[in-house]
């Protein structure tokens, strides 16, 4: 995500489309991973059964 957002600024003053887009990655990115961490927070606190396959990831998202 770091790599995501130094080249979201770097381009934002000449391509702000390819700023844009850094940042719904991040913001993806971001999201799964907040997910993922609240999921093993249960697990850790409940002792609950989860579905532990991985998430979906870039590569899945639609568009």
């Amino acid at each position: 995500m770091a790599i995501q957002a130094q080249a979201g600024r770097a381009v934002a003053a000449t391509d702000p489309a390819a700023a844009i887009e850094a940042l719904a990655v991040i913001e993806a990115e971001a999201s799964r991973t907040l997910y993922e961490m609240r999921t093993m927070v249960r697990v850790l606190r409940d002792g609950e059964a989860v579905d532990y396959a991985p998430q979906r990831g870039i590569s899945d998202l639609d568009g």
